[in-house]
């Protein structure tokens, strides 16, 4: 426990972008955690001051370096609101027992509606009919085609990774 909040434990989220951590607060209320947001912008000399302490930490896109784990003797978790961990120094928080969690189904909704926005977009040539119409040119079908989707075939490309 750090010093602050000896009877608590005191859980840092980095990187504001969420309106608050009134979700947080309420999921570890429980365990009597004392809950603070504090918004580093990727820099790495701020997470290194914001963690200090920390029992648990919380992060998006802020690097996680073995400075800043070390910073932090007590903590045993960091969880990342994303898919991945590649902002986090797993080895060093392995050497030092701390658990590196993420959320592997993340934004998986909001990413396949804009794929199939982004499908549609491309498919029926909406950026550039926009620029056109914008421009008082209204028949450009002979020169760019749009074609239909209907009876096509789509294709997917997953990357191994």
């Amino acid at each position: 426990m750090n010093a602050m909040h000896r009877d608590s434990p005191l859980v840092v989220v980095l990187d504001e972008g969420y309106g608050g951590v009134e979700i947080e607060q309420a999921a570890l209320a429980s365990f009597g955690a004392h809950v603070v947001e504090r918004s580093c912008h990727g820099r790495v000399e701020e997470v290194r001051r914001a963690v200090i302490g920390a029992d648990a930490v919380m992060v998006r896109e802020s690097p996680v370096d073995a400075v800043a784990l070390a910073a932090m003797p007590a903590c045993r978790t960091i969880v990342r609101y994303d898919v991945g961990v590649d902002n986090i120094d797993r080895d060093e928080a392995a050497r030092r027992g701390i658990y590196v969690a993420n959320v592997p189904d993340y934004g998986v909704e909001e990413v396949a509606t804009r794929a199939l926005a982004l499908l549609f977009t491309v498919a029926r040539r909406i950026v550039s009919r926009d620029k056109d119409v914008r421009k008082g040119r209204w028949n450009v079908a002979r020169s760019q085609p749009i074609y239909r989707l209907r009876g096509g075939t789509m294709g997917w490309l997953a990357m191994a990774g």
